[in-house]
């Protein structure tokens, strides 16, 4: 479907998971185990669309103090990136899994990114762009702190053009700006979906009529919904995707992880029920695996019969 699948990462990160013996607060605790992935919205995608088998190129600005590491873990995971530096450090999310099982996340702002590497970026993106083949260029994650709302829809807007489709998954847009983006996917969760609709009582009941509003400003839009699954809307059509209980390590990344299932899917040509399907596989393996450890079609397959598809 795609010639060329390009993601943008402003806001990388290293994803740092760690296992502490004890969970006592006052008290220092012994970590007895840690994880560290690349990470960031647009990064997650990446790796998720590699192992799926789907080549994308990583196009992105990071922190010149650990770039190194940040590129020796792109490296080890196979991803094709290009990476612009900038003054400071790829910021650390960190997750502590306390022996219970409890979740604790908290994510860093970034960096503010250098004016050169800002203006250097859209040049660097239209260069990757195929003028004759259709391109996907997904923008993804979280703003830098000196980047604002207003100049990354001035990126996209630059970017966009006959043969290129956008996808979306950002939380800071509103409805306007969708609108004049008309992205190709745009993938809210929950959450992101009040705040874009300025509506506080959206929930997986009203969930298809809340989505309709959004499909009106994209072709495709995914609502996921964690363990209420995904409410999927193109047009006047969509369906829900129930995904079984499962037994939770890391919600990290779970979200990107759908998307990326539902772009792979489409990229091998399949029905949009069966992409819809397969995105709440991955999303649904994605949350049983540790850190953020990247979904195979292996792993999704494990989930894929037990996802209940229902069109409305």
């Amino acid at each position: 479907m795609f010639d060329k699948i390009i993601t943008i990462a402003l806001n990388p990160s290293l994803d740092v998971t760690l296992w502490p013996e004890t969970y006592e607060e006052g008290e220092p605790n012994r970590c007895c185990r840690e994880k560290v992935y690349p990470g960031g919205k647009s990064v997650n995608v990446t790796r998720v669309l590699k192992s799926l088998g789907i080549s994308a190129r990583l196009i992105g600005i990071a922190g010149k103090d650990n770039i190194d590491l940040l590129r020796g873990l792109l490296d080890r995971d196979g991803i094709d990136y290009r990476l612009l530096e900038t003054d400071g450090a790829v910021r650390e999310n960190i997750t502590v899994i306390t022996p219970d099982r409890r979740a604790f996340t908290v994510n860093r702002q970034g960096i503010p990114i250098e004016k050169q590497a800002w203006d250097r970026l859209p040049e660097l993106v239209q260069k990757e762009l195929l003028p004759e083949g259709e391109n996907l260029v997904v923008f993804a994650g979280s703003l830098p702190p000196n980047i604002s709302a207003a100049e990354y829809k001035e990126l996209i807007l630059a970017v966009r053009r006959p043969n290129v489709k956008i996808a979306l998954d950002t939380d800071f847009f509103s409805l306007a700006d969708i609108q004049e983006i008309a992205p190709f996917v745009i993938k809210p969760n929950l959450a992101e979906a009040r705040n874009i609709l300025c509506c506080s009582d959206i929930t997986a009941e009203n969930a298809f009529e809340m989505a309709a509003l959004l499909a009106e400003a994209a072709e495709h839009v995914l609502l996921s919904m964690g363990a209420e699954g995904i409410c999927y809307r193109h047009q006047q059509e969509g369906c829900y995707a129930d995904v079984p209980a499962v037994t939770v390590s890391s919600t990290v990344g779970a979200g990107d992880t759908a998307l990326a299932g539902f772009l792979a899917m489409l990229q091998q040509g399949k029905s949009l029920l069966d992409c819809v399907r397969f995105a709440a596989a991955c999303s649904c393996a994605s949350v049983t695996l540790e850190g953020t450890q990247a979904v195979t079609a292996e792993i999704a397959a494990r989930y894929l019969g037990q996802i209940q598809i229902t069109e409305r």
